[in-house]
């Protein structure tokens, strides 16, 4: 609704970019499109543009195999990723550009927030657990098999077992919020397991600002959905499992 006038085009249509003025991408790095962009984009003299919004992996969001793909330029939104983007790279200018996703985040978990005030303060924490699609990732995006798993169902265990010597009484009620990237089926299982022993539901409709706003913990490894729970004023916590 912001861009009425917005166009979406799949990657047959990258020639297109000898029309555009500038390109600019995002930065992810499971797909190339992005990286393909660049490289079509810097072969036809296109100015191109990278926007960073995470903090982790700079160099590796660009890499194409053996070559690394950079653009003209490398947009960050923060002093922490400009800090880190200027270490990184040498040739492309590092510039500050606000993030207007967060902005939008936090004009969005504001509104929700006055709408819908908590009044059950005598229930248990609500606990947004946010997955990632590690397991997907190792297997190249493939469905991961049972045994894959294991990395994501081990990250969760873990901070169950320490949740069930802190909640002192008040049973906290906890969200699983699945990557785009994972199948719909793959924590059913784990979920119907511990059904027995915590409160925990799948989160099905809602968009991660909602989640967010009805939590009142954010928990994952690395998600980006912790940063979108500390824009949207809740307790952040990063629960990355050991081994053992």
């Amino acid at each position: 609704w912001k861009f009425p006038d917005l166009q979406i085009l799949g990657r047959d249509h990258l020639s297109q970019i000898s029309r555009v003025d500038r390109v600019i991408t995002s930065t992810g790095w499971a797909s190339n499109l992005e990286r393909l962009a660049l490289k079509v984009g810097r072969s036809l003299g296109v100015p191109t543009v990278s926007y960073l919004d995470h903090w982790t992996h700079f160099l590796e969001r660009f890499r194409e195999g053996e070559e690394v793909l950079l653009p003209d330029e490398i947009w960050v939104g923060d002093e922490d990723a400009h800090a880190l983007a200027l270490k990184t790279f040498s040739g492309p200018k590092v510039r500050m550009v606000e993030n207007c996703y967060f902005r939008d985040i936090v004009e969005e978990a504001a509104e929700l927030s006055r709408k819908n005030r908590r009044t059950d303060h005598m229930e248990g924490p609500r606990i947004l657990y946010a997955c990632e699609s590690i397991s997907e990732h190792l297997s190249g995006a493939s469905p991961p098999s049972q045994s894959q798993e294991i990395v994501e169902d081990r990250a969760i265990r873990k901070f169950l077992a320490w949740l069930k010597g802190e909640h002192h009484g008040r049973v906290p009620v906890i969200r699983i919020r699945q990557h785009p990237a994972e199948s719909p089926a793959k924590y059913q299982p784990l979920i119907q397991e511990l059904r027995a022993e915590f409160r925990i539901e799948l989160s099905l409709g809602r968009t991660l600002v909602e989640d967010c706003v009805w939590s009142d913990w954010v928990v994952g490894v690395t998600s980006m959905a912790l940063v979108v729970g500390l824009l949207s004023g809740k307790k952040a916590i990063s629960c990355v499992p050991t081994n053992s």
